[in-house]
């Protein structure tokens, strides 16, 4: 993670490792005071709820977010304690930032004076807007390891906007939502057509956990039938048996709308001390 600090020419630039302990990380970043921030969505999510929760004092002029889909909640909380909104990008380690959002936070502008960018769709075929199964993209820049037709299983929602004010002859993804081969997939045969499977986002999960600002964080395990949910809470907060059963009962009608039936579709919330993480 990176937080430049102040914008006069001596700026000081600091990276912090993703692995260090929330408590640590918002220490340090309170003792060196930065004034911008660049991060995973993911983090700075993290970060707003230390700075709601009053642990977190510093004062930023811009955050940009990267590499994970920018939930709308992470949005609002930042323009509610900071008065900004945040940009976001998209890019990775191979092709560098290939798009970004401007000023009218209408969608990630596409670089693609620097990268050809294909969309494409579930069944393989080059889409020119719409939502895409993965992309693949050509640099063209760069000599060392030319990239052509590399594939990115970013999946996102892109389109045309000629009436926008900036830009308005590139194209922009408007939605993106996460990586295509991180679905949920269910063997439950879909409502509307018996030889279909059902497939879910990650991102289904967090549109309705992001409404509880008194989870801090949890982790979700597929079942057969939808998902065993462990939930880390703040430390001053409390989820009451009735809430955990709300939380439940969305997720459930979540599922729902997405393919799942109605008669086998469950969801088990539970309130943990700490979470089972992969060695």
């Amino acid at each position: 993670m990176l937080f430049p600090q102040s914008p006069d020419p001596q700026r000081q630039v600091k990276v912090f490792p993703a692995c260090m302990p929330l408590n640590q990380l918002v220490s340090q970043l309170n003792e060196f005071q930065p004034d911008r921030l660049v991060s995973y969505s993911s983090a700075i999510a993290e970060l707003c709820n230390e700075a709601l929760a009053g642990r977190l004092d510093v004062q930023l002029n811009r955050i940009m977010s990267n590499s994970e889909p920018l939930s709308s909640d992470t949005r609002q909380k930042a323009l509610a304690i900071w008065g900004i909104n945040i940009h976001n990008s998209w890019g990775s380690v191979e092709l560098g930032v290939a798009g970004m959002e401007g000023q009218d936070f209408d969608g990630i502008i596409l670089g693609e004076d620097f990268h050809i960018i294909e969309a494409v769709d579930s069944s393989g075929n080059i889409i020119e807007s719409g939502e895409a199964d993965h992309m693949l993209v050509t640099r063209l820049f760069g000599t060392t390891m030319p990239l052509i037709r590399y594939k990115m299983t970013d999946s996102p929602t892109i389109e045309w906007k000629l009436d926008a004010s900036e830009a308005p002859a590139y194209r922009r993804i408007t939605q993106l939502h996460g990586r295509s081969d991180v679905w949920f997939y269910y063997s439950i045969p879909c409502v509307q057509n018996q030889n279909e499977q059902v497939k879910i986002h990650p991102m289904a999960f967090r549109q309705v956990l992001g409404q509880y600002s008194e989870i801090h964080e949890y982790q979700v395990r597929q079942t057969v039938n939808g998902a065993d949910i462990d939930l880390l809470i703040n430390d001053d907060a409390d989820l009451d048996p009735i809430t955990i059963h709300q939380i439940e009962e969305k997720l459930s009608d979540k599922l729902v709308k997405l393919g799942l039936r109605e008669s086998t579709a469950n969801v088990q919330v539970a309130v943990v001390e700490k979470l089972n993480r992969h060695p």
